[in-house]
């Protein structure tokens, strides 16, 4: 019985491509990391499309599902009539990864051309998209055929069949179909072979083939195919034969009578149960930062790919479950502590430190069905499978510097600022610490960097300026009024860390605005013969307008314009001009201002400059002139 080569390899419509992702996010504290992300797609490994059954024909189909499926992903094989596509459900299978989906074609079906369509979605996910993927036409007579139904010897004594470690999920009315080992060495091979039965034996062209699923090289993803396939001894039993190697492998049995075939696809598991967990951070590590665990893929690739992990990090953070494609897909994944662990009810102690000392276990475990467990094999049950890998971390946090100032003070005052730093949480017993070291740090204007405040050194200019805060513990600095004399800006920069567990530096700094007494004073051009009508810049020569910059200074200046009594100066002679209508600041407010005078009199100009300090006036008296004019009187020139 010969394939065809369109039925050997079909690949599925969707076009399978690779892209290198950064990160896939599964909650808010953890993620996979350096992901290869792969559409999802199915392709048909094998499907004998050149063979003729019958209505009650058992028939299957080898696929191989690219990409990563949804934990609660539903497989599901339907019967497409040609002529009508009406689609008739055969089988499901509630498997995030199958390789083989059987069923049954229905004792009514009409004999024509069909095919067998294969879809993949989640149950749960509204936003999976189907993927799916149909066969090559093949057709269904009208005859029948009595199928075979294939199972494992009972009461087997000695050799491989004896062993509770053999899966014996080989369950026709359950469409159940694994067996093998699911928990070999790396190194393994089948020390005996094995016999699989069949029943309603008559003179019949009979088949069976082991193909093995191997990993197509040519992609950076999980992507299997199957080799050539090995022809297996077959006479009342198919006979398996010993040295097989680790991996996994699909039996297909083909039985043919008069013309009409049934085939039966098996799942033969020579698989390991290895899980590897690296840490490439730190076993103490800080609060709220990346802990990167990394997972050893060559370790686990011979793992059955239908393999089930859980990450569980000991912190009270929810369970992470992740399927076999997903982990072989990343490289790492990333969780952030969102808690110490010496202040956690979660902490346990690691058996392996010498002193007890407290850390979270973070446990990495493999799950998979068809285990023996309670006298009975698990074919639709997941359970653990192996003692997994597990890693102690424990979790620290660093101080958080901090302190309070003023914002402004007056040249020649103190500058105090407190201390009000987040304590830090750290220590391998079950309570924790919380010692820090602190440091100050003073940059005035007139410095070209910050200098250290060594205040506990004899003889340092800064000698005496921390002391402690009876309340808290924590420091105050105190900078005396001879360090302020130079108005502009003040920077204090606190550090803390601790020396032990996190060992993290925080920082901060903060600036005070040093003000001078405010000393207003302007000049102003032209400032002789000023006849209206007249513009005069008003420039202000003030002792806060050469700070450097000006935001160190930060005054508010108000001018205003008041005619003097007496003289012919009105209130509406005169105009503050605004240079920059662009900018929020009033034109009464700029710096330097112009101001257009229309009307001659005597003006008083003032200006007045706010600040911390004070608020002082400076006016001077402007006189505005006008052009001379000439009268005559009488007006009038009479005539005799």
């Amino acid at each position: 019985m010969k394939d065809s080569p369109s039925s050997i390899a079909k690949k599925a419509l969707l076009f399978i491509f690779a892209v290198t992702i950064s990160f896939l996010s599964f909650s808010q504290q953890t993620t996979l990391q350096n992901c290869i992300d792969t559409p999802k797609s199915i392709e048909i490994l094998k499907f004998q499309d050149d063979l003729t059954y019958g209505p009650g024909s058992n028939i299957t189909v080898f696929i191989n599902p690219v990409g990563v499926y949804e934990i609660d992903n539903q497989f599901k094989l339907f019967l497409v009539n040609s002529s009508t596509s009406t689609e008739t459900l055969l089988s499901t299978k509630d498997e995030f990864y199958i390789p083989i989906l059987n069923g049954v074609i229905p004792a009514d079906t009409s004999p024509g051309n069909y095919t067998l369509k294969i879809t993949a979605l989640s149950l749960n996910n509204p936003e999976d998209i189907q993927v799916e993927i149909s066969t090559n036409e093949f057709t269904i007579s009208t005859d029948t055929i009595t199928n075979s139904i294939l199972s494992l010897p009972s009461g087997s004594s000695g050799g491989f069949l004896s062993l509770q470690d053999f899966s014996k999920c080989l369950d026709y009315d359950s469409n159940n179909y694994h067996i093998g080992i699911l928990n070999s060495a790396s190194d393994y091979q089948t020390g005996t072979g094995f016999s699989i039965i069949f029943d309603n034996i008559s003179p019949a062209n009979n088949k069976a083939t082991l193909y093995k699923l191997v990993d197509n090289p040519a992609t950076p993803v999980i992507d299997y195919q199957i080799d050539t396939g090995t022809v297996l001894s077959i006479g009342a039993q198919i006979s398996v034969p010993d040295s097989i190697s680790v991996g996994t492998y699909l039996i297909e049995y083909t039985k043919t009578v008069d013309g009409i075939s049934m085939t039966y696809g098996v799942v033969f598991m020579v698989n390991t149960g290895n899980t590897s967990l690296g840490n490439l951070s730190s076993d103490r590590v800080c609060l709220d930062s990346d802990v990167v665990f990394t997972i050893d893929t060559n370790a686990i690739k011979y793992n059955y790919p239908g393999s089930k992990y859980n990450f569980n990090f000991g912190d009270g953070s929810p369970l992470i479950e992740l399927t076999h494609n997903q982990i072989m897909n990343c490289s790492e994944i990333v969780h952030v502590f969102t808690k110490v662990t010496c202040d956690a009810e979660e902490q346990v102690v690691n058996p392996s430190s010498e002193d007890g000392n407290f850390y979270f276990q973070v446990d990495f475990n493999l799950f998979n069905k068809y285990l023996f467990d309670n006298e009975v094999y698990n074919c639709d049950t997941p359970l653990l499978n192996g003692s997994g890998t597990t890693k102690w971390v424990n979790v620290n946090s660093s101080p958080i510097s901090d302190f309070t100032k003023p914002d402004k003070v007056c040249a020649n005052s103190e500058i105090v600022a407190i201390e009000t730093s987040t304590l830090p949480q750290y220590g391998l017993s079950g309570t924790c610490s919380t010692d820090y070291v602190s440091k100050w740090e003073f940059f005035p204007p007139y410095y070209s960097d910050y200098e250290e405040v060594l205040s506990n050194t004899p003889g340092s200019a800064y000698e005496g300026w921390i002391t402690i805060n009876p309340d808290s513990g924590q420091s105050v600095l105190t900078v005396p009024s001879n360090f302020t004399t130079v108005p502009g800006c003040y920077t204090l920069r606190l550090t803390t860390n601790t020396t032990s567990g996190c060992n993290e530096f925080s920082m901060i700094e903060k600036t005070i605005i040093v003000e001078p007494t405010p000393a207003p004073d302007f000049t102003y051009n032209p400032s002789t013969t000023l006849c209206a009508p007249v513009t005069i810049a008003f420039n202000n020569t003030s002792n806060t307008v050469g700070i450097d910059p000006s935001s160190c200074g930060d005054p508010t200046y108000t001018w205003s314009v008041a005619p003097v009594a007496g003289t012919p100066a009105t209130s509406t002679g005169f105009t503050i001009v605004d240079a920059d209508t662009g900018d929020t600041i009033n034109a009464e407010n700029q710096t330097n201002v112009s101001i257009e005078f229309t009307q001659p009199g005597s003006y008083n100009v003032s200006l007045q400059l706010e600040n911390t300090c004070e608020t002082v006036i400076e006016t001077k008296e402007i006189l505005i002139i006008s052009d001379p004019t000439v009268s005559f009187s009488p007006d009038t020139q009479q005539i005799c």
